[in-house]
């Protein structure tokens, strides 16, 4: 299935795409993935003593990549590089451990484009599908029996 395609199926769900307004990296992440996830948020960032220097939209807006750089040990110590790619819902579907991160930012860049060679776009979405509906099927039958049950009081 072509990305084009793919989008047009997961906009009509109502999720938002990926754009690109920022050239600054940690701007540019802030501005995407709020509302979607904390992970860019600058207390998020402050807390493990990230920085995110890089960032994107990838597959037509389906989704969005950042490299971020870290303490090894998790804050503190010798800083690495790894990158991490988020779904439209700000799932983050790929990252490095802290201990198999990159000694560069370009090598992370380099792992990026490797791994997103290998993925499947739309095996991802598949899956991701299926799990709101069960999700939502889930959620509507608890509403369905709450109103049951405040229609019967009522």
């Amino acid at each position: 299935m072509e990305n084009n395609e793919l989008r047009e199926i997961i906009q009509s769900t109502g999720a938002a795409m990926y754009q690109e307004r920022y050239s600054h990296g940690a701007a540019a992440a802030y501005d995407q993935l709020g509302g979607r996830t904390h992970y860019a948020d600058p207390e998020t960032l402050r807390f493990f003593g990230a920085r995110i220097l890089a960032a994107q939209s990838a597959c037509n807006g389906l989704l969005y990549w950042i490299v971020e750089s870290l303490g090894k040990d998790g804050r503190d110590g010798k800083r690495g590089f790894r990158f991490v790619v988020f779904d439209v819902w700000g799932e983050v579907i790929e990252r490095a451990p802290l201990a198999e991160m990159f000694s560069t930012s370009d090598k992370a860049r380099a792992a990026f484009y490797d791994w997103l060679g290998a993925f499947d776009l739309a095996d991802h979405y598949t899956d991701r599908l299926r799990q709101e509906l069960d999700r939502t099927t889930r959620q509507a039958a608890r509403l369905a029996d709450a109103l049951g049950k405040v229609a019967v009081t009522a």
